[in-house]
């Protein structure tokens, strides 16, 4: 399935699918309750042109744009 690999030890977790591009997953097992949000935007092609993750964009990091 759909997973974010993260750091330098390439830590896999799972996405979970919640609404159209939409999807979570819980960063740290001690608190699934917290999950994080990973929103995807869909040109009109279908393709993924970018992805933003939640955690990593309250840090002004989360925004990761598709470079073709």
């Amino acid at each position: 399935g759909l997973a974010i690999l993260e750091g330098p030890d390439k830590m896999r977790f799972p996405l979970e699918h919640h609404d159209a591009d939409l999807f979570t997953y819980a960063q740290s097992p001690e608190l699934p309750d917290f999950p994080t949000s990973v929103a995807f935007t869909v040109g009109p092609d279908g393709v993924a042109t970018a992805v933003e993750i939640s955690t990593f964009a309250d840090v002004g990091q989360g925004t990761l744009t598709r470079v073709n």
